[in-house]
């Protein structure tokens, strides 16, 4: 079985996703925001320009990011009105699209609890 382990201070982060659970606080969740390139999921773009990030780009259906940021940052909003998977499986997509050999998930966990069972079980599908 191969092994993921939880990123640590000063790791190659590659792509961040932020999705919209609880805001991170750990020392290394906040390095790989600060590492730049951060791709948000819906909501979160609001936390995160809220806490002085610039996003990289803008992934979801669009039903929680405010209208303002949907605005400003129409040139990088990914809008996917889907509904058979979930933000945070959208930004992966994009993030794979992309080239990605890294991919680094911040911000999953906190806020609603169907939420965080469906953010942790979809990562065994993005393990390949």
């Amino acid at each position: 079985m191969k092994r993921y382990p939880l990123p640590r201070k000063g790791d190659d982060f590659g792509y961040v996703i932020l999705c919209d659970g609880v805001y991170p606080a750990g020392a290394a969740a906040l390095e790989a925001l600060a590492s730049g390139g951060v791709v948000c999921c819906d909501g979160a773009a609001d936390k995160y320009v809220a806490h002085g990030g610039i996003p990289a780009a803008i992934v979801g259906d669009c039903d929680s990011v405010s209208r303002e940021l949907q605005a400003r940052y129409k040139e990088i909003l990914h809008t996917d009105k889907e509904q058979q998977t979930n933000d945070q499986t959208k930004a992966v997509r994009l993030c794979l699209g992309r080239g990605a050999k890294r991919i680094t998930i911040v911000g999953a966990t906190g806020g609603r609890e169907d939420h965080v069972l469906g953010n942790i079980s979809l990562l065994a599908e993005y393990m390949n």
